[in-house]
């Protein structure tokens, strides 16, 4: 008997800006990005990016799977000396331990080597010390730390 395939489905949400669906083995991760969005005054950052995680389990699913991957994504445009897009633009996705590309979607005129570039760069912003993989990784640390404080206390 053969295994099920993973079943992947791009624009799965019609009025979003952009959203894949991924299903496999009863299990389905849904992304969605919507942008700008107007934030509320009070909540403005006009030098940072608001990314909002929900992590819901599927209905039947217990709600105490471990979380055993993450993956980070960029947006890479390739530029020209005057700041005006001239190639490519490229979204790249690396899963977390093994930095394997999960995702490499292009378009525009570009070389084999601009891509390739744009690959390099991608990796950079998503992989290096100082990139997205680590910092949200510290993010959800924290985050389960601030959670988990209040069973410390009542002990």
């Amino acid at each position: 008997m053969a295994a099920a395939r993973p079943q992947v489905t791009l624009h799965a949400v019609p009025h979003a800006d952009g959203s894949a669906s991924f299903s496999h083995g009863g299990f389905s991760i849904l992304a969605v990005a919507n942008g700008p969005l107007e934030a509320q005054r009070r909540d403005e950052l006009p030098d940072e990016a608001f990314v909002e995680v929900s992590v819901r389990p599927a209905s039947g699913a217990g709600s105490n799977i471990p979380l055993r991957c993450t993956c980070t994504a960029v947006l890479v445009d390739v530029l020209d000396s005057g700041n005006a897009q001239s190639g490519g633009r490229h979204v790249f996705a690396f899963a977390g331990p093994s930095g394997e590309c999960l995702l490499a979607e292009s378009e525009g005129e570009f070389s084999l080597q601009e891509w390739q570039q744009a690959e390099k760069q991608a990796q950079r912003q998503c992989r290096g010390d100082n990139g997205l993989e680590l910092w949200l990784r510290r993010l959800i640390e924290d985050d389960l730390g601030t959670r988990g404080r209040w069973r410390d206390d009542t002990a």
